[in-house]
């Protein structure tokens, strides 16, 4: 069993984030924290993480990675930043930079659209409920004199 993590702190506009990241066999996955809105001091991010419950953290769905044992060849810096920015441009989520950006967005948007499906099917059975008690109305005042 291996395990890797990482943890980073961003500026995101308006807030000061730490982003937890796993790599065990189950996949990759990210977890994201608030700290702020005032850039943290160093003693403030220690207390953070010392009062922080890792087991609490709402971590993305894993992804699953193949990992890379041994040694591998560095490629190009020049051809690295033509691929970051050929991502960038062709990535459907702006501004995301990293692969944990990135899977916290698509985690946001299925989340979203669970929320829009579970409040499409209640406005349909308040507008159901509403046409019945409607129905019931109409049948009793039409019930005779």
């Amino acid at each position: 069993m291996y395990s890797k993590g990482e943890i980073s702190v961003l500026f995101e506009e308006p807030f000061w984030i730490v982003l937890f990241e796993k790599e065990d066999e189950y996949g990759y996955a990210v977890a994201r924290e608030i700290i702020g809105a005032s850039e943290p001091t160093g003693a403030e991010l220690a207390a953070f993480l010392e009062n922080i419950n890792i087991d609490n953290l709402r971590f993305t769905l894993p992804l699953i990675t193949q990992q890379k044992h041994g040694n591998f060849k560095r490629a190009n810096y020049k051809l690295q930043m033509r691929k970051a920015k050929h991502i960038q441009e062709t990535s459907k989520y702006k501004y995301t930079f990293t692969k944990a950006q990135t899977m916290l967005k698509e985690h946001q948007s299925i989340q979203k659209e669970e929320r829009k499906k579970f409040s499409r099917q209640e406005k349909e059975k308040d507008l159901e409920r509403k046409f019945e008690l409607k129905q019931i109305k109409r049948k009793e005042k039409h019930r005779g004199h």
